[in-house]
């Protein structure tokens, strides 16, 4: 009995810890936990404050190149769209697509019976 006591713990408990499936912190008392998750609000909120760029100011001859009457149109895309139609339509001619095949489909060189 000359002995003192050990003021150590001579027991091994188990440790164990739970997280939570949501946000992955450490999960006390199920029932006081609240999950925090990680949002962007604050940079969105920075960045819905910053101005936003101009538009490009529409130009005045702004149209569809495939409804485009004018023949002197400066556009690229109309010149380049009406020179092709052109093109397509001699090469069409001299194949002789206007007077069409005689006999139909039949006479087309593809086999078209698929």
């Amino acid at each position: 009995m000359d002995r003192r006591p050990s003021t150590r713990s001579t027991k091994v408990k188990p440790q164990l810890t739970v997280k939570c499936g949501s946000c992955g912190h450490p999960l006390g008392n199920p029932l006081t936990h609240r999950c925090t998750t990680k949002t962007d609000f604050r940079r969105r909120k920075k960045q819905a404050a910053k101005p936003k760029p101009a538009p490009k100011p529409a130009t005045g001859n702004a149209h569809e190149y495939a409804s485009c009457d004018d023949d002197d149109c400066s556009r690229f895309q109309c010149r380049v769209y009406k020179e092709g139609l052109a093109n397509g339509t001699e090469v069409g001619r001299q194949l002789g697509y206007a007077e069409g095949f005689p006999d139909g489909i039949a006479a087309c060189p593809l086999s078209h019976q698929g």
